[in-house]
């Protein structure tokens, strides 16, 4: 797993993210599996980044929940790690998860949440870049530009 990140307690909030070196455009910031992930739900809309938000916030809370039934008590516990402003599982999921696209120019087929992607910036500006990567069924975030560590 390549691993630029470290999650640290923040006053501002619970946790947050920082780079532990500097990465220049094209570097691997981190490649990590999903806790877990929900199929998206089909409503006839095209795949962009608000509708996934829109997606998310849709998804029952029971297919949320049972998800989150499947997993170990260490990886539970790393779920509830992720900062949110609302303090429920639900809540982590619909604000930090990811769109799942298998093909780039598609729309996303699943949400997940990752221990450490999620904490990457969401950001109407990005300095990162993520894709799904089909063969190691992992996210894969990349630097777009130089990126500080700290």
């Amino acid at each position: 797993m390549v691993d630029s990140i470290d999650v640290h307690a923040s006053a501002k909030y619970d946790n947050a993210a920082s780079l532990n070196h500097n990465l220049q455009p094209g570097d691997i910031i981190l490649r990590e599996a999903p806790l877990f992930v929900v199929q998206q739900p089909s409503n006839g809309r095209n795949g962009s980044f608000l509708c996934s938000i829109f997606n998310a916030k849709n998804i029952p809370a029971s297919t949320v929940e049972y998800e989150i039934q499947k997993l170990s008590p260490e990886h539970k516990a790393e779920l509830r790690k992720i900062a949110c402003e609302e303090d429920t599982d639900i809540s982590r999921f619909r604000s930090c998860n990811y769109d799942i696209r298998p093909k780039q120019n598609e729309a996303p087929t699943a949400l997940g949440i990752f221990s450490k992607g999620s904490y990457v910036n969401h950001s109407c500006q990005p300095n990162a870049l993520y894709f799904w990567d089909e063969e190691t069924e992992s996210m894969i975030w990349v630097a777009l530009k130089h990126i500080v560590a700290g």
